[in-house]
This record gives structure tokens, sequence and C-alpha cells, in this order.
């Protein structure tokens, strides 16, 4: 090693795990193998350039650093050493947030306020209706503010951002992918805000469903790329990004299988990924560990014989404990229940009224 020039090159933070319940995380850290370097070291603290922690690893050019309080964020530089002890000085320096605690998600109270289920419909020109159910028969209730200005804005998803028990309204623009949350209570904006970061670098990357998959009570961002079909989730504290994975497999191999609905099918708590073929209409359940498919199952049938309908929700219609689907026709609007055993359909109907009278009203989201 050369003593003027030891230096460690870090390939930087891996993907945060996991904040623990006795409130330590763990964040991993590489970095580039130094030439003649024998061993490491691996300074840390929660102030920029004040490193109050320092580790010896070794050779090791890998290691999860635990024992994180949550939801923080921690400053890391490595020094190499050779065989005579001599450092190297240090690396440049990398930082990473831990996750926040888990918490527990209040119960939901709906855009109704009540615990109803309801279809969120957007027109073509941005205005908001919501339809509360009772079963498949709806009643409308009007959003304040009306509609959205800009109907470039799409409604993508619903889901409690701020635990306080009613459904926020998550927002995409179509053209720059950019993401906007809109604080709701009941079906009345309190305030807005961007995510942050203020969204994907791509654009076609496509927000497809809002859960839970780190356990930690918190809502958290399902995107698929609309051309690859390769899915990846954003962990979420409110609306701040605190980790990224992608899954495995990475998605479909064929794009044209769409995420429709990411919500917990088999009871286990998890969230699983309901696919839809768009050419075949076909009906594909994964059950997922996280973001590690267990197993993949077809519906019984396979799906519904015109291909014009599509999944747009799921919910418990038919209050048996089992997520139902809620499809809508592409072209007249109309709107079709299937009620589910697991993945066979036990019964269905449609709904009253049957749909908008005017089809560019879409369901946007089902909470």
């Amino acid at each position: 090693m050369n003593r003027h020039k030891r230096t460690v090159a870090l390939a930087g933070l891996l993907v945060s795990l996991f904040a623990s319940k006795l409130q330590a995380a763990t964040l991993t850290l590489a970095w580039d193998p130094s030439a003649n370097a024998t061993g490491y070291l691996v300074y840390y603290g929660t102030r920029s350039g004040t490193y109050v922690t320092q580790v010896d690893v070794g050779s090791m050019t890998s290691v999860p650093v635990g024992g994180l309080a949550d939801g923080s964020t921690y400053y890391f530089a490595v020094k190499a050493y050779d065989s005579t002890g001599l450092q190297s000085p240090f690396s440049a320096e990398v930082s990473g947030l831990t996750p926040p605690a888990s918490i527990t998600p209040a119960p939901s109270l709906g855009f109704a306020g009540d615990g109803r289920t309801a279809l969120v419909l957007q027109s073509g020109s941005g205005m908001l209706q919501a339809w509360v159910l009772n079963g498949v028969t709806a009643s409308g209730l009007n959003f304040t503010p009306a509609g959205i200005l800009d109907p470039n804005w799409k409604i993508v998803g619903s889901a409690d951002f701020n635990n306080d028990g009613y459904p926020d309204l998550l927002l995409q623009h179509a053209v720059t992918g950019g993401l906007y949350l809109w604080y709701m209570r009941a079906a009345s904006l309190l305030s807005t805000t961007w995510l942050s970061p203020s969204g994907p670098t791509d654009p076609n990357w496509k927000v497809v469903g809002l859960a839970d998959f780190n356990a930690d009570g918190r809502p958290d961002v399902l995107f698929q790329h609309s051309v690859s079909g390769v899915l990846v989730v954003w962990y979420m504290n409110g609306p701040n990004l605190v980790g990224s994975s992608m899954f495995s497999p990475i998605g479909p191999n064929d794009p044209a299988w769409k995420v429709v609905a990411a919500t917990d099918f088999n009871g286990d708590g998890k969230p699983d990924l309901l696919l839809q073929n768009k050419v075949t209409s076909v009906l594909v359940l994964w059950s997922m560990n996280g973001v590690q498919l267990s197993i993949a199952s077809v519906f019984s049938p396979m799906g519904p014989l015109d291909a014009n309908w599509k999944v747009v929700g799921v919910a418990d219609l038919n209050r048996d404990g089992r997520p139902d689907l809620v499809f809508q026709h592409s072209a007249t609007a109309q709107l079709l229940a299937w009620y589910l055993s697991g993945t066979t359909v036990v019964g269905g109907g449609s709904f009253s009224p049957a749909g908008p009278s005017d089809p560019s009203w879409k369901v946007v989201t089902v909470r």
C-alpha cells in the first residue's frame, strides 16, 4: 500500500434493512477493496464529519452496521490499513437513513367517515366523486374541492399516509411522473405536499399500488415500469422515501401483465399482487412474502370473457371477510363485482347504478 495514496472507494449504502422492535435498525455498508489492504476501519456518527464510533471489520468489504436508532441519518467513512498498521485517509463520506419505528395503523374511517368502502371516480376533465357502497349499491358523495385543475394529474391510489384514520389520495402526473399527496379528512382536502423525492426520474415508472410491504404500519408505494414490467417498491415514512427494493422475480416476463391491485388475498397479513393481462384479461395472483414471490395462482375462471373488463379495485363487497374484485368496462364504464373465495369466483353481479352515465368517468381507487 502506498502510504501517500491509501484511499478506500465506497460503493455506497445498500438498501436499508429494517427497524426492529427494540428501536435498533441496521444499515449495510459496502466499498471497493483497496490494494494491499489487510483490513478496514468503519467510522460513523449522526453528524457529517463527526464519527463517534469506530469498528475494525477486518478484511470484509461489506458489513451490516446494527444498533442504530430508528428514523435517523447516519454518516459513514472508511479507512484501510496494511500489515504494518499504516492507515489510509478517510474515504468519501456516505450517509443513510434508518427506517422509522413501526406503528399501529388507525382503524379506517373511509371517505364517508363511517368506515364504508367507496369507489373514487375521476372524469376526463379532472372532476372527482366518491360512490359510497352498501354492498354493490352506491350513493354519491362530492369531494371538496370538486376536482383537479390539471387533468394530467391522475389519482393513482389511496392510503392513510398520516395515520389519522382517513384515506389520503396520491396523484401522479401523466407526463412528468411527479407525485403529489392530498391529505384528506373524509372527502374534504386538508393540505397537500409533494412526495420526497417528488417522483421517479423515469416517467415510465407508474404507481400501481399502495400497501405496507415492510410491515412497519405505513403505506408504501409500488411502481411498475410501463415498458419493461419491472416492479419496485418505495418504503415510505409518510410522504418521505426511506428505502427501496426490487422484487424477486423483478417482474412478470411479459410486460402485458399489469399489477392491478396490491392487498392481502390469503389472510397472512402481507400484501399480495393481482396481475391482469391487458390483452387476454386473464388474472393471476402472486402470493408474496414481502417482495419475494411465494406462489403464483390462476383464477377460476381465468378472467372475464370480454377483455374490456379491467380490475379497478379490491374490497370486501359481500362482507364475508374476503377480498372481492371490482371491474369497470373500458368502453362503457359499467361496473361489475366478482365475489371471491381465494382465487375462485363464487358469485357476482352488477352495481346499482350500473356505472357512470359518462364513460369518461373512471374508477381510480377503491378504499
